[in-house]
């Protein structure tokens, strides 16, 4: 008996030292006994019926049911006797649930048991690190799940083990199809043209080679029906412990901002052709200055490039007096409506003569800064035309009139002499 208290004794020494709390239930008597540390980790208080039914109503009450079939569980023979557990308590730490590990062993007299020993740890910290684990892994899962940005995961082999959904929307393979593959031979693998795409000139494989990062790389990848795909992507390794396990790489499908960038170099192309061709007179404004013109436009009023660089342009300095008060209303018109009807006008050249053009106008932005976009064309010949076409009418009238009053004259005339040849025959 001596042996057997001191055996327990130093059990208890050593599992209070490792914070462990112990726990002795004896089926005969239905009473439990508890340890200090036993008590304090599942906040045992000193009135609580130290029985079954007693322990089972400091655990959380929907961990209750799952518990007492455990216990009764250990006491059948199948069981072997052995019992471990893990379970919630009525106490809380910091608002959340205390969590405990319990395990033990029903010894028997034979086949009849006697006691059920065993020990109880707190392992709320445990458990509040795996559940914000599991919260991690399933927040990356769903975010891997439901990005917008092809993800693909490569090991040590450079071997595909993993793609997300975006990676078998984009290219059209499935993840069957992607499984083991090397990044560069099936996404990769030649140029536009046709070509073999070496790998060892692909940033992808070098970068899974070196270890290296690659950020916002852009690129040009092909579908699995061969249609090229403009990506940008980056590439990071993967480290675990620091050691190196593999590569994840990003790629956002970018065609439409490429295609909207190639449409836009275009656009830029042909106004800058039109901008610098001797056709039409175009300048851009902030509403009073001149901020940016062409030559065709100098030409017209007679500066020229270097005379508009080294000083600034204002629309009052080139509009006559007489048209100032119709010019101010219609740039009010293009700043409240963004653009302006084409309109007849006249500016004042260099030397002082007016030029007759027709000007239009858009608002090419308002904010922050406004600028404006205008077209002026030279009326100079076209007024020309029109004055000598007045003119020509003019005489083409005065010959008309002239033309009418001889034919009068000579009407007149045939009568005289008709009255003249009369009197000469009654003579």
């Amino acid at each position: 008996l001596h042996q057997l208290q001191e055996r327990e004794a130093r059990f208890a020494l050593a599992a209070a030292s490792t914070e462990m709390g112990i726990f002795d239930y004896n089926p005969e008597t239905a009473k439990v006994l508890y340890s200090d540390v036993f008590r304090r980790h599942l906040d045992v208080p000193p009135e609580l019926e130290p029985t079954l039914a007693g322990f089972l109503e400091l655990l959380h009450p929907e961990d209750r049911p799952r518990i007492r079939r455990a216990v009764e569980r250990a006491f059948l023979p199948e069981s072997g006797g052995y019992y471990a557990e893990e379970y919630r308590t009525k106490a809380m730490v910091n608002g959340e649930a205390k969590w405990v590990s319990a395990w033990g062993r029903v010894l028997c007299d034979g086949e009849k048991p006697v006691r059920f020993l065993g020990v109880v740890r707190d392992i709320t910290e445990r458990k509040r690190a795996e559940l914000e684990l599991q919260f991690q892994l399933r927040l990356t899962a769903c975010i891997t799940q439901q990005s917008t940005d092809c993800i693909l995961l490569a090991d040590v082999d450079n071997r595909i083990r993993l793609v997300n959904p975006e990676v078998c929307r984009v290219f059209g393979y499935t993840m069957e199809e992607c499984q083991g593959k090397i990044p560069h031979e099936l996404l990769h693998h030649h140029y536009p043209d046709g070509r073999p795409y070496p790998a060892s000139e692909c940033m992808l494989s070098r970068m899974m080679r070196s270890g290296e990062d690659l950020r916002d790389h852009e690129d040009l990848l092909f579908h699995k029906d061969g249609t090229p795909i403009d990506v940008g992507g980056s590439g990071v390794p993967l480290t675990l412990n620091g050691v190196r396990v593999g590569t994840m790489f990003t790629f956002r499908d970018i065609r439409e901002r490429k295609s909207a960038e190639r449409a836009l170099l275009q656009s830029d192309v042909r106004f800058r052709r039109l901008f610098e061709a001797d056709i039409v007179g175009i300048v851009i404004s902030d509403g009073e200055r001149i901020v940016e013109t062409n030559d065709h436009f100098l030409h017209l009023l007679g500066y020229t490039r270097e005379e508009f660089l080294a000083q600034e342009m204002y629309w009052n300095s080139i509009t006559p007096a007489n048209v100032m008060e119709v010019s101010e209303r219609l740039t009010q018109s293009l700043i409240s409506t963004g653009s302006c009807a084409p309109f007849e006008r006249t500016y004042l050249r260099k030397d002082g003569t007016h030029v007759p053009v027709l000007f239009s106008a858009v608002a090419l932005s308002l904010q922050p800064e406004r600028r404006f976009l205008g077209f002026v064309v030279d009326l100079t010949d076209q007024k020309n035309l029109e004055s000598q076409f007045r003119q020509a009418q003019k005489l083409e009238s005065i010959g008309q009139l002239a033309g009418g009053a001889a034919h009068d004259f000579n009407n007149l005339l045939t009568v005289i002499g008709g009255y003249a040849e009369l009197g000469l025959t009654n003579v």
